[in-house]
């Protein structure tokens, strides 16, 4: 966003400094700004209005004054900054269920309307701890924000990365589910590989958003993406060092994050196991760059730590078989890969403890 234009703040989180803390803090400091405030520090003179809309409460409703005043500030404005979320215990919190991951009516209502009135000036902030799964606002909000719960410092950085002061985008560390997942399975049913699966490891559906999206003000590359040669393990697996080279290809600096995953490939006791996951991440990098910056990015990778499984009987081991590391900067990005063999008997590294 240009500093110095009329913002609106629109939502329940937006004029609350206590909201962005999450239901473990009683009470956040006294000098945390608020979102609004943080923006007017910021925007040069420019003026920044807020309106909660609605309540963040089950059931709440959307006075039809709230939703007027909502839209004629939208419509007022240069920027409007959508703050909706779900950070209130009476929403979502330990002990306590959420019936479905969609945002509470009223506040669907209100987004309706004001992304109706400002479709290509809105800018969606969500605080949350639970995922929020909003489809229909993928597809109609130019700009989507997943802040969590972002703490004290939650709205200067939350302004600070709408300006563009910062560029420190992180990766998402959950699998986004579209609305009618909670459809498919059991709350009770823990089984992760259970068709359509759960997570990143078993989810064989399409996500709203999947594990480790994130994107950024400026762009990367891993350099000359490559396979590696194979490595025997032999017997009694040693650790060892893969370095991948990552590039700013961009026009400014900001933070990139390396995931290491391995996969499963083919296992000789596969038979003793539970379904495989797809991957399974064991190690990330957060690296910041200046435009045109480069630097090596070096993972040590301990097979008695990182390729492990858990069994039948519960004991964490390495299992005998063919492996493929995987390096990469997330989905659907261009990614390093090696294969590993080990050959030995299987090492149990944690038996399952037993009375």
């Amino acid at each position: 966003m240009a500093t110095g234009r009329r913002i609106a703040v629109i939502g329940p989180h937006s004029g609350t400094r206590t909201l962005l803390m999450g239901s473990y803090f009683e009470q956040a400091r006294s000098d945390a700004p608020t979102i609004p405030e943080a923006l007017r520090v910021l925007n040069a003179g420019g003026p920044v209005d807020f309106h909660f809309g609605c309540q963040l409460m089950p059931n709440a409703n959307l006075s039809a004054a709230d939703l007027q005043t909502a839209v004629a500030l939208a419509q007022a404005a240069d920027y409007v900054v959508l703050a909706l979320g779900i950070s209130n215990p009476a929403l979502e919190s330990e002990g306590s269920d959420r019936p479905d991951t969609l945002l509470p009516a009223c506040q669907s209502q209100l987004a309706a309307a004001v992304v109706a009135a400002r479709p290509k000036a809105v800018v969606l902030v969500l605080v949350n701890g639970g995922i929020l799964s909003i489809d229909e606002l993928k597809e109609s909000v130019p700009a989507i924000v997943e802040a969590f719960y972002p703490g004290d410092s939650g709205g200067t950085s939350i302004a600070e990365s709408l300006f563009g002061v910062i560029n420190r985008w992180g990766k998402l560390p959950v699998t986004i589910y579209p609305a009618g997942y909670s459809d498919l399975v059991g709350i009770h049913d823990y089984d992760m590989a259970k068709p359509p699966g759960r997570s990143y490891k078993y989810f064989t559906g399409q996500p709203l958003w999947p594990f480790g999206f994130g994107l950024s003000y400026t762009s990367f590359a891993l350099a000359q993406p490559y396979v590696l040669p194979s490595r025997d393990l032999g017997a009694d697996p040693q650790p060892f060092a893969v370095s991948v080279t990552v590039t700013n290809t961009g026009a400014r600096s900001g933070d990139e994050v390396v995931f290491a995953y391995f996969v499963p490939v083919d296992l000789q006791d596969k038979d003793s196991l539970p379904p495989l996951p797809r991957r399974k991440l064991f190690a990330f990098r957060r690296v910041g760059l200046e435009a045109g910056q480069s630097t090596t990015v070096e993972f040590q990778v301990n097979p008695k730590r990182d390729l492990l499984l858990a069994d039948l009987e519960g004991n964490t081991s390495l299992h005998p078989g063919r492996y493929r590391l995987e390096f990469t900067r997330g989905p659907g990005s261009e990614s390093v890969t090696q294969e590993i063999n080990f050959q030995g008997e299987s090492i149990v590294v944690w038996p399952f403890p037993r009375a």
